[in-house]
């Protein structure tokens, strides 16, 4: 791409979405059922691995956790983690900093925040959605993703953010509120963008709208949440890094925005500013959005993927090339069965500059968790600068190390799940 380098039926299940935690992160996003009671998070690297043994997170058991990524200048990289307690606090801790990894990190709460249901995170922005469905924004604001009007600043999983023109500078140290979201069921944080879902099944956006992916049918930033056209009877939605997917109740998967890369999924690689349909899915129950990727679970547990398949994310023994990447429409992922939750991971790319940011070429990933707690990985396995050097997995492999495990969540470097104690 030219600067892309970056969930029935039935009442019941709408209830089941609004528990539901969609995470982003830098890598994109992820459909993780909030678990039954808490357990044991842990995370592991995914990108450059030393190995893939899982370190445990200290101080918090959780019951949804979501993985994200900030590249930073100043410090090289952080990768972080956001978990959600039963008592809805939410919790957050570092994996990684200055290039340096952070075993068995230490969990601090998020101020600010109580009685939470989900949460999900971006490119260093994050979400959380309370039980009266008003929605808390913290983190990076550099391209509107707080949704009250104004952009500029930012820092780390919980920063501090100063409000330009006011006098003295008025610094932001803990959640804001999101501006006229009420009665909200969902969240998803994207790379420079947000999405949430109305309990009347209307979807939201703000941010950058540079490719479209606020489907409001125009390329303006929002800064205040604005509504995506033409799209209702929505259940789930998943925000990726230039494009967005929403899962309509009667199984079907419509997106918006980018689709260089065919992540669209309807067999064209042009940019929509409007939603439209994905060829030839049904009976879908959960969505991801990732790095110029897209990937759709269906009610049978068989898992489908759409995209940039550079990296092999089309998880059924292929991959394209630089030149052509595109799988624009959606193809079944081998050897997985009885699948319970997908992922979406990775790093942008592509040349872009970002304020604050030291961007990296692409390089995306996979997660799937199967009945059984096991965790498979596809894509992207090592993330070069020159992505013609990038190695990769074609078709799903299980990561060794991790058993029983109930959430899952793709970060950038590092992904992150919950395992049943």
């Amino acid at each position: 791409m030219n600067s892309v380098f970056l969930k029935l039926f039935t009442v019941l299940l709408l209830l089941a979405v609004a528990s539901t935690s969609i995470s982003c992160s830098l890598a994109g996003s992820s459909s993780t059922i909030t678990a039954t009671s808490p357990g044991e998070v842990v995370y592991w690297e995914m990108l450059y691995p030393a190995s893939f043994e899982p370190s445990q997170v200290k101080n918090v058991d959780a019951i949804a956790v979501v993985s994200g990524s900030r590249l930073d200048i100043s410090i090289s990289a952080i990768d972080y983690g956001i978990a959600l307690k039963s008592d809805g606090t939410v919790y957050y801790w570092v994996a990684q900093g200055g290039g340096s990894q952070q075993d068995n990190a230490e969990a601090s709460q998020v101020s600010g925040l109580k009685d939470i249901t989900a949460i999900s995170t971006g490119f260093g922005n994050s979400l959380a959605l309370d039980s009266n469905g008003k929605v808390w924004s913290w983190g990076n604001n550099y391209y509107g993703q707080f949704g009250i009007g104004i952009t500029g600043g930012g820092d780390h999983p919980q920063g501090t953010t100063t409000i330009p023109g006011t006098t003295p500078p008025l610094t932001i140290q803990q959640p804001v509120q999101v501006t006229n979201l009420n009665n909200v069921i969902a969240i998803s944080s994207g790379l420079k963008h947000c999405l949430e879902l109305k309990t009347d099944g209307t979807v939201w956006a703000w941010g950058d709208n540079e490719w479209g992916q606020l489907g409001d049918g125009t390329r303006t930033a929002r800064y205040f949440p604005t509504q995506v056209k033409n799209l209702e009877g929505i259940v789930a939605i998943s925000a990726g890094h230039y494009h967005s997917l929403a899962l309509k109740s009667d199984g079907t998967v419509w997106s918006w925005g980018d689709n260089e890369s065919g992540e669209l999924g309807n067999g064209t690689t042009s940019n929509s500013y409007f939603p439209i349909q994905v060829k030839g899915l049904t009976k879908v129950t959960a969505i991801a959005a990732g790095e110029a990727h897209s990937l759709a679970l269906r009610s049978d547990g068989t898992v489908w993927s759409w995209g940039n398949n550079e990296n092999g994310q089309a998880g059924n023994g292929t991959h394209n090339t630089k030149e052509n990447p595109a799988v624009a429409t959606p193809v079944k992922v081998s050897i997985l069965k009885n699948v319970i939750a997908i992922s979406e991971g990775g790093i942008p790319g592509g040349g872009e500059s970002i304020p604050g940011a030291l961007v990296k070429y692409g390089a995306g990933y996979c997660l799937a968790l199967e009945s059984d707690g096991t965790v498979w990985r596809w894509g992207a396995t090592v993330a070069y600068l020159e992505p013609w050097l990038q190695t990769f997995n074609s078709t799903p492999q299980e990561i060794d190390g991790l058993s029983s495990i109930i959430v899952i969540s793709a970060g950038g470097y590092y992904a992150t799940a919950i395992k049943n104690k």
